[in-house]
């Protein structure tokens, strides 16, 4: 499984969590992510594999 959840820290935003569908091994699509404000904007995003395992990655990035 995957989730993303994005936060927009300056503002107090979040946890918004975003839809994510499967496109391919080990590749996500998002087509009706909305975030509501401009500014620097968090991605937390969290992913198991088939194995059990787990991986995790903070993605920043400015909406304009």
């Amino acid at each position: 499984s995957t989730s993303v959840v994005a936060y927009h820290p300056a503002m107090n935003v979040g946890p918004l969590r975003l839809p994510v569908l499967r496109a391919g091994p080990n590749h996500f699509l998002s087509y009706r992510a909305t975030l509501p404000l401009s500014g620097a904007w968090t991605l937390n995003v969290a992913a198991t594999t088939p194995e059990g395992g787990g991986e995790a990655v903070a993605i920043e990035m400015r909406l304009r």
